[in-house]
């Protein structure tokens, strides 16, 4: 079998791509329309006109933005015993 030259990002793969390309090649001029205002009247985003120079660095502000999102919606680790927080805090005093 042929491996893909395509590089996915995490989370995606050929499968979904291909399921996304066909809803969006089968909606109707309406459906569009309805998504369109939809995300216009969502309260919780704003749409905005960007210099076309600065669509890079506005994507890497996106993008760091979702990943702290991400990182704080993850579940929290089980905080360490005790004990070793006490050593943890002497250590950190002495110095």
């Amino acid at each position: 079998m042929k491996k893909s030259l395509n590089v996915y990002p995490k989370g995606w793969n050929e499968k979904k791509i291909k399921a996304l390309t066909e809803h969006y090649e089968r909606q109707t001029e309406d459906e569009e329309v309805a998504e369109d205002e939809a995300a216009f009247n969502d309260p919780g985003q704003t749409v905005m006109l960007v210099p076309r120079e600065l669509v890079p660095l506005v994507n890497k502000l996106l993008a760091s933005h979702g990943a702290r999102k991400n990182r704080a919606a993850a579940p929290h680790r089980k905080p360490p015993h005790r004990a070793s927080r006490r050593r943890a805090n002497t250590r950190a005093h002495a110095a």
